[in-house]
């Protein structure tokens, strides 16, 4: 089947692969992966009363993502303080 080839919904071929991938997957991050001291660094601006839906708009990343590392970051420091 050729690219201007209907399928059966009636989109192109070539439409549909275009919708498969992800449109906004460098939106979030756009820079690239996080380091480790990237993501402490914003955890710890929000340890220190910046607001959470502030940080996420700046560094493009979801608030949800932030409480994550902020939760990841807290249990490691509550393990490290057992010892």
């Amino acid at each position: 089947m050729s690219k201007d080839e209907k399928t059966a919904s009636g989109s192109t071929e070539g439409a549909q692969k275009a919708t498969v991938a992800e449109p906004d997957a460098g939106a979030r991050r756009p820079h690239g992966r996080w380091s480790s001291k990237r993501k402490m660094a914003v955890v710890t601006e929000l340890l220190r009363g910046a607001d959470l839906e502030q940080l996420s708009r700046r560094h493009g990343i979801t608030a949800a993502t932030i409480s994550g590392w902020r939760d990841a970051y807290l249990a490691g420091a509550e393990g490290a303080l057992r010892s």
